[in-house]
Formats: C-alpha cells, structure tokens, sequence
C-alpha cells in the first residue's frame, strides 16, 4: 500500500482481507491497524508510476471529513466501508486500566 492519510484503501484492504477469510457459521472480532514508519506530511513523497490517485484531492477529502466530525461530533460522516451498525462499539466495561497515562490511575501502595 502506498503511504498517505486516505482511509479509504485503509478500509477496502480490511473489506478485501475480510472477503478471503470469511467463512460462515464463525464469530469474527475487530482487528487493529498497526502504522509503521510514519513521518511528517512535510517529509515529501514521490509516489510511483502504479499510483492513480492526486494526492491533493485525497487530502481535501480527508481534511474535509476530519473538519465535520470535529465539529459535529465523532463518526457525524463514515466512510460506506465501516458500516451503519455499531454492534462492535468499544464495551467501556471492559477496559483496561489507564495506569501508564494517567496519574490519577496510578496503584497505590500504603505503609502501615
């Protein structure tokens, strides 16, 4: 996958995985993105002659996308890929703690 901040081919790689490995009759859970070698916009890339896309277009797109959610609240525009159902919402009650980020959550220990 070429690098950019597009969610679209982020989404049609997870769907076309999906496709392959789907069998009926079995549970399946969400899955993580792990983003490797990131770098600043800034840093410049100079693409490859395979790519058909305008990376200026995309990034309208996607700043577009970003500007409503924020302003409108988290998931206000998806893209058709993520579907309509959030049957597979975070549960809030099984989440971990947050030791390691905030204080307020740090173990204590009490000497007597």
């Amino acid at each position: 996958m070429s690098p950019g901040n597009d969610s679209r081919p982020l989404v049609q790689a997870a769907l076309q995985g999906l496709e392959q490995i789907y069998q009926p009759g079995w549970e399946y859970l969400k899955a993580g993105v792990m983003l490797l070698d990131i770098r600043p916009r800034a840093a410049g890339w100079t693409g490859d002659l395979l790519t058909d896309r305008d990376p200026g277009r995309s990034a309208a797109l996607m700043r577009t996308l970003d500007t409503i959610n924020a302003r409108m609240g988290a998931s206000t525009l998806r893209l058709a890929g993520e579907g309509t159902s959030q049957d597979l919402a975070m549960h809030r009650s099984k989440l971990s703690g947050a030791c390691t980020t905030q204080l307020g959550e740090l173990p204590q220990a009490w000497a007597r």
